[in-house]
């Protein structure tokens, strides 16, 4: 099933049409990690991780059917791609609106490893940093895209206000991300009791960060002063999904063990304090290898897409 705009959309258990209120026992409290800064990556910058997120950008793109954004957009003339990782994203925007100048921004040095179109510049920097120096210029852009942020946003209020102030009046912005605890596949969570997904939750809130922040972003946007324009999820299959054959190449991403492997290491870092017992970072670690490894058919978590406008 594509996707379909909000004015269009197709009520079924994969769609959620904007208004948005999380029902209760749905949104997870979040606090802000209070040193002016929004995020902090816990994942690697290497070759492993690169290809690792090579291959999640083709299964995505296979998840939404080809659509990689959303967002009513009309000729936008400045674009910014944050946390562009290895450039794929900010390549793919750059051919679709080659009249366009795209900014991508990351906290490593981006890989050489897509060629980079004549309309691209990457700037490295921490995304807050960029925007109160005044290099990321405000009220200057007529999009700004995000996806995947999850394990790097720690103050998600301050980093969607930050987006917001880049923004043109009319500008639009559009965010990519998980809610990752795991659901079966009627949707229904699954596994609220088991160690790492408790783990996780606490951990990631402990930092300020959200580990269900796709379902969180429209109350986020709506904080920020921006108009929610569509909130929507589609299945980020933990095996496989025989119904859903355009999560294919995502079993095939969550089996290789690259994202276990990716999430094992991030555990790691966000729980590098004596708060911590290493006897608890281990059953976590082994938790997750379990419960992706041994997941049932449709078992899957929530990839959400929300875009929202400036007024």
């Amino acid at each position: 099933m594509a996707f379909n705009r909000a004015k269009n959309a197709i009520k079924s258990p994969w769609t959620i049409t904007t208004p948005f209120h999380p029902l209760s026992g749905e949104s997870i409290k979040m606090t802000t990690n209070g040193n002016g800064n929004d995020h902090k990556y816990f994942l690697e910058h290497d070759g492993p991780e690169h290809d690792r997120l090579t291959f999640q950008h083709r299964a995505l793109l296979q998840m939404l059917h080809g659509q990689a954004i959303h967002a009513p957009l009309q000729a936008p003339a400045k674009i910014l791609d944050i946390g562009c990782g290895t450039g794929v994203m900010t390549v793919l925007l750059a051919k679709r609106f080659p009249a366009a100048h795209v900014i991508g921004v990351d906290l490593a040095p981006v890989p050489e490893a897509f060629t980079k179109p004549d309309n691209v510049t990457y700037m490295q920097g921490s995304f807050s940093d960029l925007v109160s120096t005044g290099k990321l210029e405000k009220g200057s852009f007529d999009f700004v895209f995000s996806r995947m942020l999850v394990f790097g946003i720690q103050d998600w209020n301050s980093y969607v206000k930050n987006v917001a102030a880049l923004l043109k009046h009319g500008g639009w912005t559009e965010m990519q991300d998980l809610d990752t605890r795991a659901r079966n596949r009627d949707s229904i969570l699954a596994h609220q009791d088991n160690v790492f997904e408790k783990t996780m939750v606490s951990v990631m809130a402990d930092q300020g960060m959200d580990a269900t922040c796709g379902i969180n972003l429209p109350t986020y946007m709506t904080s920020a002063g921006l108009q929610v324009g569509g909130h929507e999820f589609v299945p980020w299959v933990l095996k496989s999904f025989k119904s859903r054959p355009e999560t294919e190449l995502m079993a095939q991403h969550t089996q290789s063990g690259s994202m276990t492997t990716a999430v094992v290491l991030a555990l790691e870092k966000m729980m590098a304090s004596e708060r911590y017992s290493r006897e608890l970072v281990k059953e976590a670690q082994e938790s997750v290898k379990s419960l992706w490894g041994n997941a049932e058919d449709g078992e899957h978590m929530r990839y959400y897409i929300c875009y929202a406008q400036k007024p």
